[in-house]
């Protein structure tokens, strides 16, 4: 499982009062909104060309060790102007923004949860009796229709014995499974997962861009939350299909 000490940015950069003129220039280049103080004790916030000192409030504070998506977090990310401090007990170890999501390792996390979800579902149509053969019947029955799975019965009907090479339903992708499962009503299948997938698969940004060419530091935190949200329902799928299989279907 992925922590926050996984995508946090361990290298802080302080507020000094000696250089507070290159630390706004520094702040607003960066677009950084927060500078903690040397002691770890206040936090300074960069607001109409001045600094303001204040507490770090207990709803900014998170500890290194936390679950990513947690969901709590879009809470104190909404709170927190979009940047959060992370204690090792009394001591900040980092600091994590929104756009942190948007690192190889959420995305590497991600791609092996989507994995073992589709190895779950391959065991649950197995388990209520499908095979190889259903799925070509599913493709054949909405071929007339559906120009998508007309190509795909053309690519599968001949298959025949290249079916053993591989495990059942190995042939086929996550959105097939799907669709079968919907067919057969054995389990319905968030669909806004398919399009996470095809995201994680092929490295799409989830955290967008208010404007790129504008400026590529700026992030939409509704991306962000929409994301966030996608994750926490494809945990849950995830474990939805594992409880199934592992109850026998």
């Amino acid at each position: 499982m992925i922590r926050i000490q996984n995508i946090m940015t361990k290298e802080v950069s302080y507020y000094d009062p000696d250089i507070e003129d290159k630390l706004k220039l520094y702040c607003k280049n960066e677009h950084i909104t927060y500078l903690p103080s040397f002691d770890f004790k206040k936090v300074y916030f960069l607001h109409n060309e001045a600094f303001e000192n204040k507490e770090i409030e207990k709803s900014l504070k998170i500890t290194p060790d936390l679950y990513v998506f947690d969901e709590d977090l879009l809470k104190q990310f909404q709170k927190g102007k979009h940047i959060l401090f992370v204690f090792d007990q009394n001591l900040i170890v980092g600091i994590i923004h929104f756009s942190d999501y948007n690192r190889v390792e959420v995305y590497t996390y991600l791609y092996e949860l989507i994995a073992n979800l589709e190895r779950g579902l391959r065991k649950f149509l197995v388990l209520n009796n499908l095979s190889n053969n259903d799925m070509l019947k599913f493709f054949e029955k909405h071929a007339s229709s559906n120009g998508v799975y007309k190509g795909k019965f053309d690519k599968y009907k001949d298959y025949g014995n290249k079916f053993n090479l591989v495990g059942p339903f190995e042939s086929f992708e996550l959105s097939d499974l799907v669709a079968l499962c919907d067919d057969k009503e054995i389990i319905r299948i968030n669909h806004e997962l398919l399009e996470l997938r095809n995201k994680v698969m092929h490295s799409v940004s989830s955290v967008k861009n208010e404007d790129y060419e504008q400026d590529p530091l700026i992030y939409n935190f509704e991306s962000f939350e929409a994301f966030f949200n996608d994750a926490i329902k494809l945990q849950s799928e995830f474990r939805r299909i594992h409880n199934r299989v592992e109850i026998g279907g």
